[in-house]
């Protein structure tokens, strides 16, 4: 639980827990340099006139340069080796992060917003790529980035699908960013949070599901603020 008093566990974002090998050079400062700036840019409606002007922008071309930059960091994640990866995630996350502390769900408004991301269609193409195509670490991973990108992939019934499928896996580290993925999707949808409630409360109830997955399942019955339904059977 952060600061603020939402819920915000990313399960796996300790690198060591992935055993990742470090990557050298600039490419990883300047993903990592990303963070703070997508938070500034998330608290403003539009790029300020002083960061048109750094970058010699003209009138209107601002959210095409804001698309330009989560465009680069989905492309890093989707060529880039698991410590690329990791360091993209870690970007993400710092925006969710301060999304839990001011916004909730569909009030969001900000850098990752569907709204504010005309090509969000791409950016989530990227990651399920990784999903697709990975090993246990990048899967996980990208289901971790397709949390953060909630708001811009909410519709999307394959990536749903693909959410719900992960939480069935045999590998820990994945079901527990599937858990982490589908607590991310519930503040932003209702259907999936109907879809998963069911889910959530036969791994509650099974004998065989270990601690740390079942309080995965558990953290999952606080995002379903959708109805009084959901809310009334997620209490009970």
């Amino acid at each position: 639980m952060n600061g603020c008093g939402h819920v915000y566990n990313c399960p796996q974002k300790d690198r060591k827990k992935y055993q990742l090998p470090k990557t050298e050079g600039g490419h990883i400062e300047a993903i990592m340099k990303m963070g703070p700036r997508l938070q500034r840019w998330s608290e403003e409606p539009f790029v300020t006139a002083l960061t048109e002007s750094l970058f010699k922008l003209d009138y209107g071309q601002d959210r095409a340069f804001a698309n330009s930059i989560l465009l680069r960091l989905a492309d890093a994640f989707r060529t880039g080796n698991n410590f690329v990866r990791f360091c993209v995630l870690k970007v993400f996350l710092l925006e969710l992060k301060k999304r839990h502390c001011h916004e909730n769900g569909n009030n969001y408004k900000g850098i990752l917003a569907k709204e504010r991301v005309p090509n969000h269609l791409e950016m989530v193409k990227r990651v399920k790529e990784v999903y697709k195509s990975g090993d246990i670490v990048a899967r996980s991973l990208a289901l971790q980035v397709l949390g953060c990108l909630a708001d811009l992939a909410k519709d999307s019934a394959e990536i749903q699908r693909l959410i719900v499928d992960a939480i069935d896996s045999p590998y820990l580290l994945e079901v527990n960013a599937a858990l982490f993925a589908a607590g991310c999707f519930c503040e932003f949808s209702k259907d999936f949070s109907s879809i998963i409630l069911k889910k959530a409360i036969q791994m509650v109830n099974a004998m065989k599901t270990i601690p740390e997955t079942n309080l995965g399942a558990i953290r999952l019955f606080a995002k379903m603020v959708h109805s009084p339904t959901l809310a009334r059977v997620a209490h009970e």
